[in-house]
């Protein structure tokens, strides 16, 4: 009998969302802020904030003006700057790219 081999990759349930949760979805030039409007068990985004950073060309940067800035702020150097308050409500961080996704398909996204 052959038995395949043990996952070290720990089977990862989707969040679970309640209603009025605040969701951010962020990338190192825009964030998201959405609210659940529906329930744990169906999900219904709403935007509450859109931020955008603008983020020109590196060619239409001329040499005499700031630097560009970093494409990825990275979650640890996020966390660092969260107060401690902040951080004991996160209930669960999602490891994808959905900036560049519609509101209407992110809660789709986040619960599969």
């Amino acid at each position: 009998m052959t038995m395949a081999p043990k996952s070290n990759v720990p089977h990862v349930m989707p969040p679970i969302i309640p209603r009025n949760s605040l969701i951010l979805v962020g990338d190192g030039q825009k964030a998201l802020f959405l609210r659940n409007r529906g329930s744990a068990q169906r999900i219904d985004l709403v935007v509450e904030r859109i931020l955008e950073q603008e983020n020109p060309a590196t060619r239409e940067q001329g040499t005499d003006r700031p630097g560009r800035s970093i494409a990825s702020v990275g979650l640890g150097k996020l966390r660092k700057a969260f107060h401690p308050e902040v951080l004991e409500r996160i209930a669960a961080e999602i490891p994808k790219e959905l900036t560049s996704h519609p509101v209407s398909e992110i809660g789709k996204l986040i619960a599969a």
